[in-house]
């Protein structure tokens, strides 16, 4: 072999490596993403938006670090079709995945009621839908998703894309925020060399409020008297739902403490969210899943991207955390390769819309023999200082109109004195409604049976 030769395949092998050393190098340098739900997590109740009490120290310092968005939405009041929302950046009209009493996903057997052979019929996820997580996973990451309550099992169809994906939910209270740290946590130092997607979703402030006892006693007062409903039995499940919120966020600690330990902190995008709100007896409501009011669909976002680059937008936008997966991939400049709903967060306000799908069967429990109040479908949409509230129940007295700048806990009903701006916000969701992409095939779900542990789980959780 001539010297020419010999030269041509050193150059070959130096490039080839070359290459795959950029190549390696280049998905080592994505930044990492790790986006937290804080289930049943009021916006009002976090210390960083100014509660009375200190419940959420370690995320208020990250805030300092980051983005505290004040006008944050989901897009509806119950955790499946949020947490699809926030996959696929579509809203639950597109993605299908939310209450529906034709669907063959029934969880009434959990019940042993053949009055209620309804009871909780749901599409899960389709196939069809293209998740943050199967994207990322397309680019080069590693992907991991860790669920704390039963409706992120793989059945309903949240789990497309994960690696790794662990709802392994053994009571009928979910999980404690200490058993989603010893699977998040481990992932964290197995993949510190590379680019990797971690969700998790903290269950804690989700009822039944029960906190370690230590926690308990920062908030709960032992000489609040036992006795019928009233403004101390209020109190008394507030302190412990405030107490949740405070564990969860020490554990939620843990995990900056390892990202920190790993030297990957800097470089990762962190974002903190919450799937829907919580009712404390307002409008003669408790729990959620039953309507759109803003204790349930005003959530916290915080965002903490990496060192030297800016969240994105600005603390007083309009935001909604369907906006989240498109938000994410232009941040890191990869393509979702399927259409979306909506636009990233500072590309310009997107319309604020809330969704809410039910049927009576599905209403049954909690609702305080009030079931035929909740048997509707409910739409919700924002203009300005307006919100609009439609509803398919004639007379409805959870819909109208509302001017949240004047009325923050939506008490008047504004419809009959501006018809002029409840056409206007019509108009706007008409609108809004043709701007949607077209509609996923829900019957396309993961052949999936529910398994008996699920069915105990989510009775036990009154679904």
């Amino acid at each position: 072999m001539n010297t020419r030769n010999i030269f041509l395949i050193l150059l070959i092998i130096v490039v080839a490596a070359g290459g795959v050393y950029l190549i390696f190098k280049g998905s080592g340098d994505l930044p990492n993403i790790v986006v937290i739900t804080l289930d049943t997590t009021r916006r009002g109740h976090l210390s960083c938006y100014g509660y009375m009490r200190e419940t959420s120290p370690n995320l208020d310092a990250l805030a300092a670090e980051g983005m505290r968005y004040n006008n944050a939405f989901t897009m509806t009041s119950w955790t499946l079709p949020s947490h699809a929302s926030l996959f696929t950046g579509l809203y639950p009209m597109t993605h299908g995945a939310h209450y529906n009493e034709k669907s063959e996903l029934s969880l009434n057997t959990a019940l042993n009621d053949i009055e209620l052979t309804k009871l909780f019929r749901a599409y899960g996820l389709s196939t069809e839908a293209v998740t943050l997580a199967e994207t990322l996973k397309e680019a080069g990451y590693a992907t991991c998703g860790v669920g704390g309550g039963p409706w992120l099992k793989p059945l309903f169809g949240l789990a497309q894309g994960f690696d790794e994906f662990d709802c392994n939910v053994s009571s009928v209270e979910g999980r404690p925020a200490h058993e989603i740290n010893a699977i998040a946590l481990p992932f964290v130092k197995r993949n510190a060399k590379r680019p990797f997607f971690l969700f998790l979703n903290y269950f804690d402030p989700h009822y039944p409020y029960n906190p370690p006892q230590e926690h308990r006693r920062r908030f709960y007062r032992p000489d609040w008297p036992d006795g019928p409903p009233g403004r101390d039995a209020v109190d008394r499940r507030v302190a412990l739902y405030d107490a949740e919120i405070f564990y969860m966020d020490e554990q939620i600690s843990l995990l900056f403490d390892e990202l920190k330990r790993q030297g990957i902190y800097d470089n990762t995008w962190i974002i903190v969210t919450a799937d829907h709100g919580e009712h404390f007896g307002e409008r003669n409501i408790a729990g959620h899943g039953y309507a759109l009011f803003e204790q349930t669909i005003q959530v916290p976002l915080i965002i903490k991207p990496p060192k030297g680059t800016a969240a994105p937008g600005s603390p007083d936008d309009m935001v909604q955390i369907v906006s989240l997966m498109p938000t994410i991939l232009k941040e890191i400049d990869i393509d979702p390769g399927a259409p979306m709903d909506t636009r990233p967060i500072g590309e310009g306000q997107n319309p604020i819309v809330a969704e809410l799908y039910k049927n009576l069967g599905n209403v049954v429990f909690g609702a305080g023999g009030e079931g035929s109040r909740f048997n509707r479908d409910l739409t919700a949409i924002y203009l300005n200082d307006f919100k609009l509230i439609l509803s398919t129940k004639r007379n409805d007295r959870d819909a109208g109109l509302f001017n949240l700048r004047d009325d923050p806990w939506e008490t008047k009903n504004l419809i009959k004195q501006n018809p002029k701006q409840a056409k206007a916000l019509r108009d706007a969701y008409e609108e809004w409604k043709r701007s949607l992409t077209d509609p996923l095939d829900p019957l396309k779900i993961r052949d999936q049976e529910v398994d008996s542990k699920t069915k105990d789980q989510l009775k036990g959780l009154g679904y």
